[in-house]
């Protein structure tokens, strides 16, 4: 039952010809967890505000260093759950980035051409958390059975709303 309504889970299961390991979906979930680690203030209106003063700044990137941050400052040894920390790590981070992938090195963008974490055959694992080919991924289809309930309780704790 911890995995019912668990779309990374059930295309592992549903589809095995796709081949998705115990790594894939640990390290799609992490980057879904992770993913939004980097806004600012006021969501996606600060990103306007950064592109209007001509700052090379995204949600996506500042996520990226927050969790290397954290994996370093909290001692995070992801061997410990499985995960290779070099590889691993790398497919992360390009799930969390998406096509605004840079050159560690030269920080120039390299886009999808430059994805190191898994091969062409896992490629439709990238668009599960940052689709950059249709912009439809996990932050647009709303998952309206589980976010209802709380949306409900948290709209009547404020007073907002009345249940009738």
């Amino acid at each position: 039952a911890a995995h019912r309504d668990d779309p990374v889970v059930d295309l592992a299961r549903k589809q095995p010809q796709l081949k998705v390991t115990r790594k894939d979906v640990a390290c799609v979930k992490l980057a879904g967890l992770c993913h939004d680690l980097g806004h600012g203030p006021y969501s996606h209106m600060f990103e306007l505000v950064t592109k209007s003063l001509k700052a090379s700044w995204t949600h996506e990137e500042m996520s990226v260093k927050l969790l290397r941050h954290t994996i370093a400052t909290c001692d995070i040894d992801l061997a410990a759950y499985g995960l290779d920390p070099e590889r691993d790590l790398r497919f992360i981070e390009e799930l969390i980035v998406g096509s605004d992938l840079r050159d560690e090195v030269t920080g120039e963008k390299v886009g999808a051409a430059g994805r190191r974490g898994r091969g062409a055959d896992d490629s439709f694992l990238y668009d599960i958390v940052n689709n950059v080919h249709s912009g439809l991924d996990v932050d647009k289809v709303p998952r309206a059975p589980a976010r209802r309930p709380l949306y409900c309780l948290l709209a009547q704790a404020s007073g907002c709303c009345h249940r009738t």
